[in-house]
């Protein structure tokens, strides 16, 4: 499996993560990760992480540029993209554990 270079994240915790996905694709120069079946992903570690460090989404959307579209995902437990992951892990200075969390 071929990672996108622009990963900066433990190998073995992206591949736990894309193993997890059934598929992935790039459009726009942006890659994409799509769950086999709804609820698949969560991101109420998100939630926590962020009260812990007291960051608002208007904080992430104003501050530092994260999409609406993307905050709305989030809170919808929706896919979002591999950069949006990365950027949110830069800007709360986590790793992907403190954002997302797979269900069953």
């Amino acid at each position: 499996m071929k990672i996108p270079p622009a990963l900066s994240f433990d190998t073995n915790i992206i591949l736990t993560f894309f193993s997890i996905f059934k598929y992935l694709f790039s459009y726009d120069n942006k890659t994409y990760i799509v769950g086999g079946g709804a609820g698949l992903v969560e991101y109420s570690p998100l939630w926590r992480t962020m009260e812990q460090k007291q960051i608002t989404t208007y904080t992430l959307i104003t501050k530092y540029g994260i999409n609406t579209r993307t905050i709305f995902n989030l809170k919808h437990n929706k896919g979002i993209t591999v950069y949006a992951l990365e950027k949110l892990c830069k800007v709360l200075q986590c790793t992907p554990n403190d954002v997302l969390q797979f269900t069953e």
